[in-house]
C-alpha cells in the first residue's frame, strides 16, 4: 500500500554529484546472531577512515533491534510465502509433492511454519512494519549508515546452494551473508554494497551504505565519490 517518494531528478544525474558533508553512522555489530569476521571489520574501519578523510562527519553508533523477534518474523513471512508456492505447485500437478521434488533447503523451509497460524503471520507483518519505523527513527539523526555488507568473507561455491543437504550448515552460512542486509530488505531502505577493501586472500570485502527511505540520491552520490577515490572496476580476484 506504500510507494517511495518521486526522485527529484534522474538517478544518473546523481552519479558524480557532490554529496556535501554527510553525517555517517558506523556499525560493525550485525542485526542477527552472527559474528562479524575480522576482515569485514577491517573493511568497515578502512571505509570509515576514507569517509572521514573526504570531510564527512563519521561516528560509531548502534542501531539495535530485537534480533530474535525480527528473525522469527522474517522466518515466518518467508517460509509462509514459500509454503504457499509449494502448495500451489502441488495443486497444479494434482498430487502431493515428494521430498525429492524440492531442493533440500526449500523442503525444510516449506515445513518450518506448518504449526504457525494466521495470527502469527499478522504479528510478523506488524513486527516488520515496526522495525521499519525504528530504522527511520535512527536515520533521522544520520544521512547514511555504514556497515559491512556481509559478516564473513565470500564463501566457497555450494555452501549457499539450496540443494545443500546440510540444511543447518546452510542456515549458519546464510545468517553470515544476510547479517547486515536482511534488515533493510524488511524496512525498505535503499542500500548499496561497495567493494572498497580486499583481504589477504585477494578477495573483495564489501561495505554497505544505507540511506533513508526513498533517498537513493544520497547513496548514489556517496557511492560514486568513494568509487572515484578507490576505483575497483579493473580489479579481479585470482582464481585457483
Amino acid at each position: 500500500p506504500y510507494y517511495a517518494p518521486t526522485p527529484a531528478r534522474p538517478f544518473l544525474e546523481e552519479v558524480g554529484a557532490d554529496p556535501g558533508r554527510l553525517r555517517i553512522a558506523v556499525q560493525g555489530a550485525p542485526f542477527n546472531a552472527a559474528e562479524t569476521h575480522p576482515d569485514c571489520l577491517a573493511a568497515l574501519q578502512d571505509a570509515a577512515k576514507l569517509c572521514a578523510d573526504l570531510g564527512h562527519e563519521v561516528e560509531e553508533a548502534t542501531l539495535s533491534v530485537d534480533k530474535e523477534t525480527v528473525g522469527r518474523a522474517t522466518q515466518v513471512i518467508i517460509a509462509a510465502n514459500l509454503r504457499a508456492t509449494v502448495v500451489d505447485q502441488a495443486a497444479r500437478l494434482g498430487r502431493e509433492l515428494r521430498e525429492d521434488d524440492l531442493e533440500a533447503v526449500t523442503h525444510s523451509m516449506a515445513n518450518l511454519v506448518q504449526s504457525a497460524d494466521a495470527a502469527e503471520y499478522a504479528r510478523a507483518i506488524r513486527t516488520i512494519h515496526a522495525v521499519g519505523r525504528q530504522v527511520a527513527g535512527f536515520l533521522a539523526d544520520y544521512d547514511v549508515l555504514l556497515t559491512p555488507t556481509m559478516a564473513s568473507p565470500p564463501m566457497e561455491l555450494g555452501r549457499l546452494a539450496l540443494t545443500n543437504p546440510d540444511v543447518p550448515g546452510f542456515i549458519a552460512c546464510i545468517s553470515q551473508t544476510v547479517a547486515f542486509t536482511q534488515l533493510f530488505n524488511a524496512s525498505g531502505n535503499p542500500s548499496a554494497s561497495l567493494p572498497l577493501f580486499w583481504n589477504g586472500a585477494g578477495l573483495p570485502i564489501g561495505v554497505q551504505v544505507t540511506g533513508r527511505f526513498g533517498d537513493e540520491a544520497t547513496l548514489l552520490r556517496i557511492a560514486s565519490q568513494l568509487e572515484r577515490e578507490r576505483p575497483w572496476f579493473d580489479r579481479r580476484p585470482a582464481l585457483d
